[in-house]
């Protein structure tokens, strides 16, 4: 049998829902409303609209790491692009209490072609609108450090100590 690990905590919270308007970046404006609103740990649980281009990465074989696994260079994509979904969670880097928002997504180009990956900060500008919803968490810290096991940084779930 395999072994199974995981961390999870009852939340609390409050929701949030966006537009983000045109030649707003993607992750630029979800970091914006994140500050406008005191977010610092949360979910996106939806969202879908359009970008003018995109930029994101994806996991790639490499046998040389731990995970056999590591991101690729950023692509870019021309648009028009329709956003059909994404969904991400939104925390901080454990030593310099940044937020950060890990998105990942899918959308389609314009010959119907479909991308799926995970959207890096920059290059993303929205261009008619994308609707978001956020659930932002008031109990739990979501912290991001590098993980030995894995050796990818990643998140990883606290109870916040009142």
């Amino acid at each position: 049998m395999t072994d199974i690990r995981t961390t999870s905590w009852k939340v609390t919270g409050k929701q949030v829902v966006v537009r983000l308007w045109p030649g707003t970046d993607l992750i630029t404006g979800l970091l914006r409303v994140c500050e406008d609103h005191g977010i610092t740990a949360g979910c996106i649980t939806a969202m879908h609209g359009s970008l003018s281009k995109a930029r994101f990465v994806w996991a790639l074989p490499d046998p040389a790491t731990k995970m056999n696994a590591k991101y690729g260079d950023p692509v870019d994509i021309e648009g028009p692009l329709e956003f059909i979904c994404g969904s991400g969670m939104i925390g901080q880097y454990a030593d310099s209490r940044e937020t950060e928002v890990h998105l990942h997504g899918v959308l389609s180009d314009p010959e119907q072609g479909f991308h799926g990956a995970h959207f890096v900060k920059g290059g993303n500008p929205v261009m008619s609108t994308l609707e978001v919803f956020i659930q932002a968490f008031d109990d739990v810290e979501i912290l991001r450090a590098f993980d030995e096991e894995t050796e990818f940084p990643l998140f990883n779930i606290y109870k916040k100590e009142n």
